[in-house]
C-alpha cells in the first residue's frame, strides 16, 4: 500500500513538475515577447525624441544665424553710410545693446577688429546688460575661432565647436 502511495505521489510530482515547467516556459515566452515589444516601443520613442531635438536644434540654429546676419547687415549699413570714416563706436554699441535686449539668449555680443582685439563687448546676464569698459576688452586674435573666421568671405558664417567661455585669454 505504501509503495502504491509512493508511486502515485511520484507520478503526481512528475506530472505537476511537467505542468509547472510548461507554465514557466509559456510565461517566459510571454515575458520575453513583452520585453521585445517594450524595447521596440522605447526605441521608436527615442528615435522620435532625437528627431524632434534635431529639428528643434536646427530651428534654433537658423534663428541664431538670421539674427547674426541681421546684426551684421545693421553694422555694415552704418559703415557704408560713412565711406572712409572710422567705425561709429557709440552707435554700434547702442545697436549691440538693443540686440542684446531683444535677443537675450546671446550671453555676449562682440565686435572684433582685424587683429582680433575686441572693439565692443556686451555681456548679458541675469544681472542685466553690461557694456564692457575699454580697459577690460581682450584680444582674441590667438583663439581658434578668430583664426578660422577671419578668412571667411562676405556673407559666410563660421560656426565653431561649443567650448567654455574663456575670459582673459
Amino acid at each position: 500500500m505504501e509503495s502504491a502511495r509512493a508511486q502515485i505521489f511520484q507520478l503526481f510530482i512528475r506530472r505537476f513538475s511537467l505542468l509547472a515547467l510548461a507554465c514557466i516556459l509559456l510565461l517566459s515566452i510571454y515575458l520575453l515577447d513583452e520585453r521585445r515589444e517594450l524595447l521596440e516601443h522605447t526605441k521608436t520613442l527615442e528615435i522620435t525624441l532625437i528627431n524632434n531635438a534635431s529639428r528643434d536644434a536646427d530651428h534654433v540654429m537658423k534663428r541664431v544665424l538670421r539674427d547674426l546676419l541681421h546684426l551684421s547687415k545693421e553694422i555694415e549699413s552704418g559703415l557704408s553710410s560713412r565711406p572712409g570714416a572710422s567705425m561709429p563706436i557709440a552707435e554700434t554699441t547702442r545697436k549691440f545693446i538693443i540686440f542684446s535686449e531683444i535677443k537675450p539668449y546671446f550671453d555676449q555680443v562682440r565686435f572684433l577688429g582685424m587683429s582680433g582685439m575686441e572693439v565692443i563687448r556686451i555681456n548679458h546676464s541675469a544681472a542685466g546688460i553690461e557694456v564692457v569698459p575699454k580697459e577690460r576688452l581682450q584680444n582674441k586674435g590667438d583663439r581658434y575661432y578668430f583664426k578660422d573666421a577671419i578668412s571667411l568671405k562676405k556673407g559666410e558664417v563660421y560656426i565653431s565647436p561649443l567650448d567654455l567661455n574663456i575670459e582673459g585669454k
